[in-house]
């Protein structure tokens, strides 16, 4: 299965896992973003994220609720900051960005939906669903390094 067959071990890893990706996504977005307010609070964001990870420790199965809520975060801040780039016809500067951006919202938003129903029966059924994000999401990564690599006219 996992590292450990669900030990407390892979508890730790996952939780840990859970942390860093969010904190990691937070920091690029506030980096990425144009609005002062979101690039303040984006880049402190692993302060809060520390506190609430923490409660996942004490209810194991908080970690579900944690994903599930900062993915949504996640998903709506980076569409966010999306339409923030294109409104500022800033897309000659940062088309890589616009597809990194978009690749995090698709992700995001796909697999809110999986990863709230992670713990049920019907999202171990429907988990090839993930893998077909999964692969979408890296053809749009791979698009936008194609297209940041073309010169610009």
């Amino acid at each position: 299965m996992y590292i450990s067959n669900y030990s407390a071990l892979n508890k730790i890893v996952r939780i840990f896992y859970a942390f860093v990706e969010t904190s990691m996504l937070f920091w690029l977005i506030g980096e990425i973003s144009i609005n002062k307010l979101i690039k303040y609070v984006f880049r402190r964001a692993w302060i809060v994220l520390l506190i609430l990870v923490s409660f996942c420790f004490i209810f194991p199965d908080a970690i579900i609720y944690y994903k599930t809520v900062n993915g949504l975060l996640i998903a709506f801040s980076s569409s966010f900051c999306l339409l923030k780039i294109l409104e500022e016809n800033e897309t000659d500067k940062s088309i890589l960005f616009i597809w990194i951006l978009l690749g995090i919202f698709f992700y995001f938003f796909s697999t809110f939906f999986f990863m709230s129903l992670l713990s049920s029966y019907i999202g171990v059924r429907i988990w090839y669903g993930q893998n077909i994000v999964n692969i979408t999401t890296n053809l749009i990564y791979f698009i936008g390094f194609l297209r940041a690599r073309q010169p610009v006219k």
